[in-house]
């Protein structure tokens, strides 16, 4: 298992803990709704129920040592389709991991924030990449765009913080 793979599912495991410590029910997206939907859980509590993609906190650069949350890493574009962000339901819920737990937007306002921020500048590197394009090669002619949003921007639309310590 890669290290991103392995940081992914140990954000999963922390998300999943923390839903069900603030007492929703919570049940992971079948392999389908995964990739083509573009989400990982399914929470309920009393009759609300939510679609939910969890996002780690990231490194600006794949050789940084640590990942940080200062800036939020978005998916533009997929390899497959047109990514988490433009893809699926823009009902869901994106949580993206911070440092004191979670911060929950709904993905259509993240939309509109990053179409509002993110300038058609392509860029070379991931560390360019504020506001601008980052277009990374993940296969053989295969291709994915990220952009980077400054975390204290997704204070400017709906959101919620769940805290990993009450």
């Amino acid at each position: 298992m890669s290290e991103e793979m392995y940081s992914g599912q140990k954000t999963e495991n922390k998300f999943y803990n923390l839903m069900k410590i603030n007492d929703w029910t919570i049940w992971k997206a079948n392999p389908k709704e995964d990739m083509f939907n573009h989400f990982d859980f399914w929470i309920k509590k009393s009759d609300r129920k939510y679609m939910v993609e969890v996002k780690g906190m990231k490194k600006i650069s794949r050789s940084d040592d640590v990942s940080q949350d200062e800036w939020t890493c978005v998916e533009l574009k997929g390899i497959e389709d047109s990514g988490w962000l433009y893809g699926g339901d823009i009902k869901r819920i994106i949580a993206f991991e911070m440092r004191f737990g979670f911060r929950f937007i709904l993905c259509g306002e993240l939309k509109n924030l990053v179409d509002k921020y993110t300038k058609p500048i392509y860029v070379n590197s991931s560390r360019e990449a504020q506001y601008k394009i980052y277009r990374r090669e993940s296969t053989k002619n295969r291709f994915s765009e990220i952009t980077w949003i400054e975390s204290n921007k997704l204070k400017e639309i709906q959101y919620k913080d769940i805290l990993t310590n009450k």
